[in-house]
């Protein structure tokens, strides 16, 4: 009876803890941008909501959020949804200087993606996805960059808003300006240097192929 007790205790304690752990995860870890960064993971600080209706606004989302509803995004990949999935990055200034910082979400398959800041109200700052056009990006890129500004010692909540028939993956990484600058160039080099390989490829393949015909004829 003594040892069952002492196991229910045990179980109780695990709970309170992993509800601290959820507390703590989903209202008081906030991002705060550094002057280096270069793909900072941001899953530890991420929660997200399913809206299986699809219906709903983004202040009812944010009363969501705010009511402990959401859940830490322990795992980037979300699988197949028939829902609208919020994801919120909460972000913070401790300094006396404006930081300037790159959001990239990383991953292009995705059909809408709306992105909204709290600070600047209601409607989503940028509306893009891969069933729009190129030109809905703010940069051009075959991902999804944001470029934000946080004002001295202040607090914003980001979300996004996704809907694809695609499988949901939410990779989200922090660059300073410079370094995501720095990450771009690098990849449409190896980009530019895979296409003109192949290129190469392809027209000496054709010039093979024209030479073994013209000494058959």
């Amino acid at each position: 009876m003594i040892f069952g007790l002492r196991k229910f205790k045990a179980f109780i304690s695990i709970l309170a803890c992993s509800g601290a752990f959820f507390a703590i995860h989903s209202e008081s870890a906030e991002f705060e941008p550094n002057a280096v960064m270069k793909g900072w993971n941001l899953q530890p600080y991420l929660t997200y909501y399913e809206d299986k209706s699809g219906k709903l606004s983004f202040p009812e989302i944010q009363n969501i959020f705010r009511s402990g509803k959401s859940i830490p995004l322990f795992n980037s990949s979300l699988g197949y949804s028939a829902a609208t999935i919020w994801v919120r990055i909460p972000v913070s200034n401790s300094e006396k200087r404006t930081k300037n910082w790159v959001l990239l979400f990383s991953y292009c398959l995705i059909d809408s993606l709306q992105f909204y800041s709290v600070r600047n109200g209601p409607s989503p700052l940028v509306v893009s996805g891969d069933k729009l056009p190129f030109a809905t990006r703010l940069a051009e890129n075959r991902n999804f960059p944001f470029q934000l500004s946080e004002p001295p010692l202040s607090k914003n909540d980001y979300y996004i808003r996704i809907e694809s028939r695609n499988s949901i993956i939410v990779p989200l990484s922090a660059y300073s300006r410079t370094q995501f600058l720095e990450q771009t160039a690098k990849e449409y080099t190896v980009l530019g240097l895979y296409y003109g390989t192949m290129l190469v490829m392809f027209i000496y393949n054709l010039f093979l192929l024209i030479t073994i015909r013209d000494n058959k004829l």
